[in-house]
């Protein structure tokens, strides 16, 4: 195809109703249509977790149920072990949970301060894939989670949907953030010899606490 006859297709396009070439982009973008959504992302809520469990155990995470919030520093030193050192991210700092009750070292958030492991909120989880989505903010770095050995996430169950496009349509509801991450499992590579290495680009082990009240 000759180069004249391109730029007289790209003319004769733009020659139309502009107006209406922009209402129709605006109407498309605002519909936000679903694509093919699977079955598996889209079962009843308790199905939900016991599918996220799976989904998320096949990528070597681990999960713990708890009944409430104020159970998650006796669940973080069961599953750590008295005297780690242990971050705890703002979001989870300000719901003033019992930390006094255990024997966990806590160490104020750093990105160069050692610790085991950081205990960190997120915006969601999808049961489809066992993912989390995390987002970063003002008092949330994106760094938090992935410079811990360990990555522990509190997950509330209300916020476990079937699949990424219910965690899309939530994170629109409000101030879009500077980053969504999702994870699915520890960080993990099989580059070299195609040996399977775990915490290479961040934690070795991803253990979520999903919370049922």
């Amino acid at each position: 195809m000759s180069r004249e006859r391109v730029l007289t297709d790209i003319r004769s396009r733009l020659a139309g109703d502009t107006k209406a070439r922009h209402d129709a982009a605006v109407a498309r973008i605002g519909a936000r249509r679903r694509n093919t959504v699977p079955e598996r992302a889209s079962r009843a809520a308790e199905a939900r977790v016991a599918q996220f469990e799976e989904m998320l155990a096949r990528v070597k995470g681990t999960t713990a149920r708890l009944a409430r919030l104020s159970d998650v520093p006796a669940a973080v030193q069961q599953y750590l072990g008295e005297g780690a050192r242990v971050c705890v991210d703002a979001e989870i700092d300000a719901l003033a949970l019992p930390w006094q009750d255990t024997r966990l070292t806590h160490v104020p958030w750093a990105p160069k301060t050692g610790f085991d492991c950081i205990v960190s909120g997120c915006v969601a989880g999808a049961a489809e894939t066992g993912t989390i989505a995390i987002s970063s903010g003002i008092d949330a770095p994106l760094s938090r989670a992935f410079l811990g050995e360990s990555h522990i996430v509190v997950l509330p169950s209300a916020r476990l949907f079937g699949g990424y496009e219910d965690i899309f349509d939530l994170v629109r509801q409000g101030d879009l953030p500077r980053h969504l991450t999702f994870v699915s499992g520890p960080s993990c590579t099989g580059d070299i010899e195609m040996i399977m290495e775990y915490g290479a680009h961040g934690p070795r082990a991803l253990h979520v606490l999903i919370i049922d009240s």
